[in-house]
């Protein structure tokens, strides 16, 4: 039996807690404890578990794996206040093994712990949290960066919450964390500057949004079912010209999306190239979108 405990339950933090004590007793894995970012009083997520509330040292000493749940900015320093603790606590921490969940982030910000002899790890889950009520979705990838007798407990681990795991090279991480951002975050910057067009239709941000997501679910739902390059849809797709010389005409009054739309249409030519799209067609398009 595993046992696990979480240091700093954020969005994250709290997923990873109730997932893994989800799992049930027959599973291996069992929450051993929370530990807050402030200690005072029992935390809500250890008595929703009903596991103990720990200090950073308790828990490190005594769960056999410690995610340390802390944002990104933050990590260097928890990890040295909490190697701190467990040497004033006078316990070892030489058979534990401590793991962050930072996707940008190699291993040197757990430098401190590593000392105390823990196994240190990087284990990312690639998947939004908006809130601390979002769920380890199944079928996700986990990202493991770790010595070889961590990595294999953390890609049992994955296995076990439904994941994908795959090791991942700490020189890796940067390629890795960029393709994550590009893929979540800047949809919503694409859908955010979408809304602003249809609230000019008469839509209210809210309804904009709602008209949307439908859109955005059957995308990736195409994207899923046929793959890349052929889950692109739309006039480029189609080869449609003279309807992308009208969203051109549209947004010429909206310099910061039209900006978006060519720099976005323009980093759409090399998925066209691998549809098939000829060399003479896809220098039309780049002449069109350089205004030329």
């Amino acid at each position: 039996m595993i046992g696990i405990g979480v240091w700093g339950p954020g969005r994250v933090g709290t997923a990873i807690a109730r997932s893994v004590a989800a799992l049930g007793s027959n599973s291996g894995y069992r929450m051993v404890g929370v530990s807050p970012r402030d200690i005072g009083g029992r935390c809500p997520l250890a008595r929703d578990l009903d596991v103990p509330t720990m200090t950073p040292a308790e828990l490190v000493t005594t769960a056999d794996l410690t995610v340390l749940a802390a944002p990104d900015d933050a990590l260097a320093e928890a990890a040295t206040a909490l190697a701190a603790q467990v040497i004033a606590s006078g316990h070892s921490a030489a058979d534990r093994s401590v793991v962050h969940c930072s996707g940008a982030l190699d291993l040197s910000v757990l430098a401190s712990v590593g000392a105390l002899g823990a196994a240190i790890g990087a284990w990312h889950p690639l998947q939004a949290f908006p809130t601390t009520g979002s769920p380890v979705r199944p079928g996700i990838t986990w990202a493991v960066t770790a010595s070889p007798e961590l990595a294999a407990t953390l890609t049992e681990l994955s296995l076990a919450l439904g994941g994908r795991p795959f090791t991942l090279a700490a020189s890796a991480k940067g390629a890795y964390h960029t393709a994550a951002s590009m893929a979540a975050n800047y949809l919503v910057t694409l859908t955010w500057h979408a809304t602003t067009l249809l609230e000019s239709c008469g839509l209210t941000r809210d309804d904009a949004l709602a008209a949307l997501l439908p859109l955005l679910e059957s995308t990736v739902a195409g994207l899923a079912g046929a793959g890349l390059p052929q889950g692109l849809t739309g006039p480029l797709a189609r080869g449609d010209m003279a309807t992308v010389e009208s969203h051109l005409r549209v947004l010429a009054e909206r310099p910061d999306t039209d900006a978006l739309y060519r720099a976005a249409a323009a980093a759409t030519l090399p998925v066209l190239a691998a549809r098939g799209v000829g060399a003479d067609q896809l220098a039309r398009w780049q002449a069109l979108l350089d205004g030329a």
